[in-house]
């Protein structure tokens, strides 16, 4: 009986990382994730920058920057880490509580302000394209 177990195929489902779906899904997560600079923190203080296979990983994923892949990235910041990631330099400073810091602050200021930013720019080009009387009254407000 042992034997007849033994001798019956067995179907051996697909490993999920040969599904590009789901490779895909892992690493747009893994990228996106980069954005978090408590977890660069992390990937520094557990020496993952160390190892050469993770830094071919990074350059690896560089792909993510053309257009027809960062358009499924949702926080551009992690973009932008990315590529500083390929600095060696960068990458050491990253075990520092006060980089982490540093960058949380970047981030911050820059989600604070990007929409204050991009209104006035809404706000000015629409006073442009105004008559004159809208420009009147947007100079005297």
């Amino acid at each position: 009986m042992a034997s007849d177990a033994a001798a019956a195929p067995v179907e051996v489902p697909r490993p999920l990382k040969e599904d590009p779906k789901i490779r895909f899904q892992m690493e747009l997560e893994f990228v996106q994730s980069l954005a978090n600079p408590l977890y660069l923190q992390y990937l520094a203080q557990q020496q993952m920058f160390q190892d050469q296979a993770f830094i071919n990983y990074l350059r690896y994923l560089k792909y993510w920057q053309q257009p027809e892949y960062a358009k499924y990235i949702e926080y551009p910041f992690s973009l932008e880490m990315l590529e500083l990631l390929q600095n060696q330099h960068f990458r050491s400073s990253l075990a520092s509580p006060d980089t982490a810091l540093l960058l949380h602050q970047k981030e911050f200021f820059t989600w604070m302000y990007y929409r204050h930013d991009r209104e006035k720019q809404h706000e000015d080009s629409l006073a442009d394209e105004a008559p004159e009387w809208v420009r009147k009254f947007l100079k005297s407000s």
